[in-house]
């Protein structure tokens, strides 16, 4: 082994390494919010583990061999939407976007461009002073919102009247609820960044309220910016207490300047129900473009069945 090698091999070594306990610290988050925060980069650890993979040699290949399968098979855990695409040919489709426009928008112009022929829109951080924004009333004209010149700025907005739609608080953060003509309800959330503990503890207290709230609804949309990955143990336990279905693959990142995915969309006892990436439009946000059908109670019910009998 030359000597360049070896310096990139124990080095390698060491990055992956730390990349594993990196991986096991993230899943402890819900025990103390800093740990959390590892938990979010698991594309990163997965390419760092491939370039050990390729570099080391003997059983630190093997190791790092390993961890790459087991990382890519985590993102790849929810990688596909061809299915639910055939269902939706055959189906009534509804469509809504949700895009976090990040406060200080330069173009509002170019984010709108992407939001054609949706049958709904929900949008966090719009600048109530922003004028810019209110052609949208024009398209929308049904919804509500917690109009806000902050980061917690939240509306949700439709071409059909809706049944209902509220503006709810969980601490000082709100989220919306709204109920469509046939019963389904579509929440939009946004919690707080964990950039410090209190702020931590106020996402996690909001993820939990939330999704008691969603759980007591038997047909669900939900849409959000929940500043947490799939691979935090708060998204898990959020997604289990809301009996949630997440749709945006594991894989896509939504947010810059890191890659991480943190904007999702989840549902319970829907019909087919697919997420196309769009840009980000001037954003720090990807846009998503989410298409769905609804199904009858008994449908429903027969979905939610097979659901609970599968094997996790």
């Amino acid at each position: 082994m030359s000597r360049l090698h070896r310096f990139f091999h124990t080095r390698l070594n060491l990055l992956a390494a730390a990349a594993l306990l990196a991986v096991l610290a993230g899943q402890l988050g819900s025990l103390w919010w800093p740990l959390e925060l590892f938990s979010h980069f698991l594309p990163h650890y997965a390419a760092l583990f491939a370039l050990a993979a390729l570099v080391c040699r003997g059983r630190s290949r093997m190791l790092w061999t390993l961890c790459t399968a087991l990382a890519l098979g985590w993102l790849m855990a929810n990688s596909g939407n061809n299915s639910s695409r055939d269902k939706l040919a055959a189906a009534p489709v509804h469509t809504l976007i949700w895009h976090n426009v990040h406060l200080h928008h330069p173009d509002p112009a170019a984010a709108m461009a992407q939001f054609v022929q949706a049958d709904m829109l929900v949008l966090a951080e719009m600048s109530a002073d922003d004028r810019r924004w209110q052609d949208l009333a024009e398209h929308y004209p049904h919804g509500c919102a917690h109009a806000d010149n902050g980061p917690f700025a939240l509306a949700l907005m439709s071409r059909a009247p809706l049944h209902t739609c509220q503006v709810q608080w969980i601490g000082d953060y709100p989220y919306i609820r709204a109920q469509l003509a046939d019963g389904t309800a579509v929440y939009a959330l946004h919690p707080p960044p964990p950039v410090n503990a209190d702020l931590a503890a106020a996402r996690q207290q909001y993820l939990a309220i939330a999704a008691q709230a969603i759980a007591a609804d038997e047909r669900v949309l939900v849409a959000g910016d929940l500043n947490s990955s799939p691979f935090s143990p708060l998204f898990r336990q959020f997604k289990a207490d809301a009996a949630l279905r997440p749709h945006n693959p594991y894989w896509l990142p939504t947010w810059q300047p890191l890659g991480l995915n943190i904007d999702h969309i989840l549902s319970r006892n829907l019909g087919a129900v697919t997420v196309e990436a769009l840009g980000f439009a001037g954003s720090d946000h990807r846009a998503l473009r989410v298409q769905y059908s609804r199904i009858t109670q008994n449908e429903a019910r027969q979905q939610t069945s097979r659901e609970c009998s599968e094997v996790p």
